[in-house]
């Protein structure tokens, strides 16, 4: 009796745990299921969520992208511009140059045209000292043929002798005239030469200076143009090389001047420099 009643009461707790874990798995089940579904649309609205912020953020990546390149268009085609505009004032200030260039050329060929012309009239001056020297030879050859004609005729020693003296001073005078003519005549075309050659020589030079003073300005190298106030003056100056700088930026060139080119500046710490 006692067992039976044991095995009974052990037979319904078994019943009663088994269906208590019947009942906790279903409740389980059906917990899981809601809190999966609610999973499920928390997910599903915050993936709609984050679609719509990724579509926001898109459209203003792609709208700030847009604006950018437009932007950078607009400042590609402003320092496009820009440059072209230095290249053209260029232009202008090498055809001044080459312009200035040619008329010292001419004027150099013109000068030796006429340095020449100098020379030949020296040389033709020449000639005609050395015929009046020439002369002079001649009349000295004359004289000293009258001389002795004249001593030959004399009939006593000191009309000979008084003959002599006035005929040698004669001749001591015109070779003293001979000699003052030909070297003055000497001094002359010495001095000529020397100056003929300084002025040549002088001319060559200042169109080699000019000639390379056109070709350091003319020298172009790739870079932004940009245009900059400068508040301070130029603090030096060496071998024609502009430094200008203030506190924070600098830059060395040379100076680039347009005032020729229809540009007037009214601000006086305002340089342009070719870099």
């Amino acid at each position: 009796m006692n067992k039976k009643y044991i095995l009974a009461i052990v037979s319904l707790n078994i019943l009663l745990w088994v269906s208590g874990f019947g009942v906790l798995s279903i409740y389980q089940s059906n917990t899981l299921v809601e809190f999966k579904n609610k999973i499920d649309l928390n997910i599903k609205n915050s993936n709609n969520r984050t679609s719509e912020t990724i579509n926001d953020s898109i459209d203003k990546t792609n709208f700030a992208i847009e604006k950018s390149n437009n932007a950078i268009n607009k400042i590609n085609e402003e320092k496009l511009l820009s440059e072209k505009e230095a290249l053209y004032q260029q232009e202008l200030t090498i055809k001044s140059k080459e312009k200035e260039l040619e008329t010292k050329s001419l004027y150099l060929i013109e000068q030796e045209k006429n340095n020449n012309a100098k020379l030949e009239a020296a040389a033709e001056k020449e000639k005609r000292i050395n015929a009046e020297l020439l002369v002079e030879k001649e009349k000295g050859n004359r004289i000293n043929s009258e001389l002795k004609a004249a001593l030959e005729k004399s009939k006593s020693l000191q009309d000979t002798l008084k003959i002599y003296e006035e005929f040698s001073k004669k001749i001591e005078n015109q070779n003293t005239t001979i000699n003052n003519l030909k070297k003055d005549t000497e001094d002359d075309l010495n001095n000529l030469k020397k100056d003929t050659e300084d002025d040549l020589n002088n001319l060559k030079k200042d169109t080699e200076d000019d000639l390379n003073n056109i070709l350091d300005r003319t020298k172009i190298l790739e870079t932004t143009s940009t245009s900059i106030k400068w508040p301070e003056a130029i603090t030096s100056i060496e071998s024609s090389v502009i430094r200008l700088k203030t506190a924070t930026e600098s830059c060395s060139g040379f100076i680039f001047d347009i005032k020729s080119h229809y540009y007037e500046s009214t601000n006086d710490n305002e340089y342009f420099v070719l870099t």
